[in-house]
């Protein structure tokens, strides 16, 4: 819950200021960085992490690959049927 108090808000638990201006027009507190700000200040970890990223995409490549390979051979035969000749099949019974 909140409570007015001057022209910011309050939080009626903790009190902490919830706005950035005081009554008599002083910034209270600086806006939080945002995601955005905090990601692109930092480029050597950015780098990192993309660098991450893209080795275990690659490394999981041939695995995909792999399983793809099995549930095309075992299950192909599923998505290749004529599927209007089944729903006319039933639609028989």
């Amino acid at each position: 819950m909140y409570v007015a108090d001057r022209l910011s808000l309050k939080c009626s638990m903790c009190a902490q200021d919830l706005c950035f201006m005081q009554a008599n027009g002083q910034p209270e507190q600086a806006p939080a960085p945002t995601f955005f700000d905090i990601i692109s200040g930092d480029e050597d970890t950015t780098l990192r992490s993309i660098v991450q990223i893209t080795n275990g995409v690659t490394g999981i490549v041939d695995k995909v690959q792999t399983l793809l390979v099995y549930w095309e051979k075992k299950y192909k035969h599923m998505w290749d049927q004529d599927k209007d000749a089944y729903i006319r099949c039933g639609q028989l019974r």
